[in-house]
């Protein structure tokens, strides 16, 4: 989900460490290696990489670039095809009909059976569209706050394989107790395990 939208889900980040000296002046030929790679002339299932923040479709970060003030902006692209378990049963079922009566006198094995699976997952594969998503990735470099667009596990996972394959650095997921440590580490932070959910319904129905 875009950071520029109206409304966002978001996850926030800090490093396991401070970057090395010197490592800002080389964050643009860092993401360079690991920018998006199109897969729409291939069979491959998926593709993630790093695209221009204002144009998912821009590898070369030309339309925003990646340094805003005192941000690195990114856009965290995945492209994946998703054949579904049905449709690769049929066609799967399709071509071993076929070559079975090619050679009827000699049954499939096993192993031919899972070559004919592959295959057919990797034609079917070329046949469809990639779809595209993207997220916003937006750091700020004076506090050291990491945003993802996004909340779900799918989304987080995929940013921090990326992130530390990039950057070799350790994204660490910032849980409501952690970011009140760092805030107050004077706060007793048990009374956040103390807290239950309000039931608003009831609250509401008493006025």
């Amino acid at each position: 989900m875009s950071l520029l939208a109206g409304s966002f889900s978001l996850s926030r980040y800090r490093l396991d460490q401070e970057p090395p000296p010197g490592f800002f002046s080389r964050v643009r030929d860092l993401v360079a290696r690991f920018a998006f790679v199109d897969i729409e002339d291939s069979d491959a299932e998926a593709s993630v990489g790093w695209v221009d923040a204002a144009d998912p479709y821009d590898p070369g970060f030309g339309r925003l670039g990646i340094n805003v003030g005192p941000f690195i902006v990114l856009g965290l692209r995945r492209d994946a095809r998703t054949i579904s378990p049905a449709v690769l049963k049929k066609y799967t079922e399709l071509e071993t009909r076929r070559l079975q009566a090619e050679r009827p006198e000699r049954p499939l094995t096993t192993h031919h059976r899972r070559e004919v699976r592959e295959r057919t997952l990797a034609r079917l594969r070329g046949r469809l569209p990639a779809a595209t998503k993207m997220v916003h990735v937006v750091w700020d470099t004076d506090t050291g706050d990491i945003f993802l667009g996004a909340a779900i596990a799918k989304w987080r996972q995929v940013f921090e394989d990326l992130f530390i394959n990039t950057f070799d650095l350790i994204p660490i997921l910032q849980a409501p107790p952690l970011a009140a440590a760092r805030l107050d580490p004077e706060r007793d932070l048990g009374a956040l395990d103390r807290l239950a959910p309000a039931n608003l319904a009831r609250v509401v129905g008493d006025r």
